[in-house]
């Protein structure tokens, strides 16, 4: 049975992963069939070719969710508020890659999540217009579009004096790498923000800061830092701006080399560091990089994961719960009150032998741990 007839005869399908899009080419029959169904509602596309956007003109389905990269359409970008009018009073959830946002012609009220990684673009006022009802919002710039400090700077001016103009009330959740935050200029109060980046190092610190007095009243926020180098008179300075309303933080510490014995004490001083914020979350992942011969191990007896959860509830008095990995395994605590006294104790919120692990670096920056993560956050 040839792959044509397959597809006419799956008229119930609801979710479809095309794959690369030259699937389309090899048989007329294959788009026919797919532009026919009416219960499609979910479409994953790759590198789709003209056929590809010819079958998506044509398509009956009220899709609600599409993913689809763009990389090696004839070599450039497309802008996926045309590719996708056709679903433009159907779609929720928009997940795109190499792409440009040019037509802000195009409302897609309904979308309240958008994820566009490899992003030649970020034209703030287009964008708002485009996803009026934007809830989650995830940008990636693509490395060959920053191709210059001025670029960078410019497009930042332009969405400053964009912002003026737009509102974008619905927004309570934005992630992206930094340069992307910050050509964003986004000037409105979201509950959480995701730096999710390579590594912070110290020269990043401007623009995180600027990020940060953008987004006023910021409640959650999560970065990955380079340590030791990131130290903690840069994160303080960094975090100025959101010192009086964080109450949330998940830093990801990554350590490189040889030397893990600085460990305790940078991780440490970065507890100590957070003290005047009025944090009740702190979730704080350790990760070590060190491809050498096996030797010590990586920490002394007096490091783990209850050592730090007390040294954190001894140094923020408003902290009540933590969760700390020391890659492979993590811990939860909950910190309350004695009985007795005005002292303070952690309690394991699971057992030891329950142990999990945020430790895949891709795990801690997918959309599944980021729904994860503001789930127990509360929001």
């Amino acid at each position: 049975m040839s792959f044509g007839t397959v597809f006419a005869q799956a008229t119930e399908l609801e979710w479809l992963d095309l794959g690369r899009g030259s699937v389309l080419d090899e048989d007329d029959r294959i788009s026919d069939a797919v532009a026919a169904m009416t219960k499609l509602r979910v479409l994953l596309i790759q590198s789709p070719t003209p056929t590809t956007l010819k079958t998506l003109k044509d398509m009956q389905a009220p899709l609600t969710a599409v993913d689809a990269d763009f990389f090696g359409y004839n070599g450039r970008c497309r802008d996926p508020v045309v590719v996708f009018s056709p679903f433009k009073e159907s779609l929720e959830t928009m997940k795109v890659a190499s792409v440009h946002f040019s037509k802000p012609d195009v409302r897609y009220h309904r979308v309240t999540s958008l994820t566009a990684q490899d992003c030649h673009n970020v034209h703030l006022l287009n964008m708002v217009r485009c996803f009026p009802n934007l809830q989650d919002l995830h940008l990636e710039v693509g490395q060959g579009a920053v191709s210059s400090e001025w670029f960078i700077d410019s497009q930042r001016s332009q969405n400053l004096e964009a912002r003026a103009q737009v509102v974008w009330q619905s927004l309570t959740r934005l992630s992206g790498n930094l340069v992307c935050l910050y050509t964003l200029a986004l000037c409105h109060s979201v509950d959480h923000l995701c730096v999710a980046s390579s590594m912070l190092t110290p020269a990043d610190e401007e623009r995180l800061s600027a990020v940060l007095r953008d987004l006023r009243g910021l409640h959650s926020l999560y970065l990955k830092l380079k340590a030791p180098d990131f130290d903690t008179a840069t994160l303080d300075r960094a975090l100025a701006p959101v010192k009086a309303t964080l109450a949330e933080l998940m830093l990801r510490l990554e350590y490189r080399g040889r030397n893990y014995r600085e460990v305790p004490a940078y991780t440490n001083a970065m507890i100590e560091s957070l003290s005047a914020f009025p944090l009740h979350t702190l979730r704080l992942c350790i990760k070590w990089y060190y491809n050498g011969p096996k030797g010590d191990p990586m920490f002394d007896s007096n490091f783990n994961h209850l050592s730090i959860a007390e040294h954190a509830m001894r140094c923020i008095a408003s902290l009540r719960y933590i969760y700390v990995e020391i890659e492979p395994t993590a811990t939860e605590f909950d910190i309350e009150s004695k009985v007795e006294g005005d002292g303070r104790l952690v309690r394991f919120l699971q057992p030891l032998e329950e142990q999990w692990s945020l430790a895949d670096p891709d795990a801690l920056f997918s959309n599944d741990f980021l729904e994860s993560w503001w789930q127990v956050t509360g929001s």
